[in-house]
């Protein structure tokens, strides 16, 4: 008895097809569990969560759609601390059923930075520098002295602060600067059309206030 000799015989096609069949059967549900997995063609659009807070979106029951990650929390005064400021995906976005959606929230405290050694360093130097930091400068000072533009006392609130004092980021800056032995005059920069703190830093950098 060879191969040929099971071609014959009924039993050998009947268990051929019972083959293909639990191989279609065993394929389809695959298939299915995956589509069920993956919640195929199920989607959902992001809502806009800016000025909510996480427990509001929690109370509102998003958890039981999407995964919320709080992932920064920046500092800023003019808005409530704790609310949402910026998001990823962005409002709008179609996602699946459990999507992590990452957020930056308003701290509720202000971060708090090193005040940098401003003093003996050029004007240009002393606001990068303040730049860097996230610390603006509220006016320049101009007095009588030797070395142009050289930074010779810097203050806050109108008192002088140490370096490395910790103080919060976007604290004013007072710097009191040298007018040099001929002190002459400077271009205007162009600031129409900047924001106001561009409009700052350019005049700052000119030695303008």
């Amino acid at each position: 008895m060879g191969f040929f000799y099971f071609l014959g015989k009924r039993k050998f096609y009947l268990q051929v097809l019972i083959a293909i069949v639990l191989t279609i059967v065993l394929a389809w549900g695959v298939l299915q569990s995956l589509a069920w997995y993956t919640r195929h063609g199920e989607v959902y659009l992001v809502p806009d969560f800016k000025g909510k807070t996480v427990k509001e979106l929690m109370n509102q029951h998003y958890n039981q759609y999407f995964t919320l990650n709080v992932v920064d929390s920046m500092y800023d005064q003019k808005q409530a601390p704790g609310s949402i400021i910026m998001q990823n995906p962005l409002p709008g976005s179609e996602v699946k059923l459990g999507r992590n959606i990452y957020l930056t929230v308003v701290a509720k405290k202000p971060e708090m930075v090193d005040m940098p050694n401003l003093r003996n360093l050029s004007l240009r130097q002393a606001l990068v520098t303040l730049d860097e930091k996230g610390l603006p400068v509220a006016n320049l000072n101009y007095v009588d002295y030797f070395a142009k533009n050289a930074v010779i006392d810097q203050l806050v609130d109108s008192a002088p602060i140490e370096p490395g004092t910790k103080i919060p980021k976007g604290t004013f800056i007072t710097l009191i600067v040298g007018k040099g032995n001929n002190p002459g005059q400077v271009p205007v920069p162009f600031i129409i059309g900047k924001k106001m703190q561009a409009a700052h830093y350019s005049l700052h950098m000119a030695s303008l206030n």
